[in-house]
C-alpha cells in the first residue's frame, strides 16, 4: 500500500497507527478545556472586559 501511494513504509503505517488510536487522557481534558474556552468566549463575545486589580 505504501508503494501505491507513494510514501515511506514506516510514514505508512505511523498513519495507520494514529487513525485507529483513542485519545488520550491528556488529549481529551484539552478538548474539554478547549470547549470551556469556547463557550466563555461566545458569553463574553464583543465585550471588553477589564479588570480592575
Amino acid at each position: 500500500m505504501s508503494q501505491l501511494l507513494n510514501v515511506a513504509r514506516s510514514s505508512y503505517y505511523a498513519f495507520c497507527q494514529v487513525e485507529t488510536k483513542e485519545p488520550s487522557k491528556r488529549q481529551l481534558e484539552n478538548q474539554i478545556l478547549l470547549e470551556k474556552i469556547k463557550i466563555i468566549f461566545q458569553k463574553h463575545k464583543g465585550r471588553r472586559v477589564i479588570n480592575s486589580w
